[in-house]
């Protein structure tokens, strides 16, 4: 044979190798990724203690339900003040649908904006 025939016998060769090597690899390690499902996997033992600890949290949600409403008439009054003061209008000129926190990161060109979008009206 030439030269260069039996370098491309020796590529071919040095691919397939490779290829192959690349091949059982990522074959072993797809197998370890199965086991490591049985090793970490949990039984419904975890599941029932969680759903024990939500029916726990629940029962305290609405014990302090009553008091957080108490709580929501008070800021929703002190933010009605502060808006009819803002606004010049009495606190009947308007309705409170809903209030919720404005993202701390919001940049200040977005709070100008939506300040001034409230004058528009």
């Amino acid at each position: 044979m030439s030269e260069l025939a039996l370098n491309l016998l020796e590529s071919g060769r040095a691919c397939v190798l490779g290829m192959g090597i690349v091949f059982v690899t990522l074959y072993v390690l797809s197998i370890i990724l199965d086991f490591m499902k049985y090793i970490f996997y949990h039984d419904d033992k975890a599941v029932e203690v969680k759903k024990n600890e939500q029916d726990v949290v629940a029962e305290k949600a609405d014990v302090q339900e009553t008091d957080v409403q108490e709580d929501d008439t008070q800021i929703v009054a002190v933010i009605a003040a502060a808006l009819s003061q803002y606004m010049d209008t009495s606190v009947g000129a308007f309705k409170i649908g809903s209030i919720r926190r404005i993202h701390k990161k919001t940049p200040v060109w977005g709070i100008a904006a939506r300040m001034d979008s409230n004058q528009f009206d």
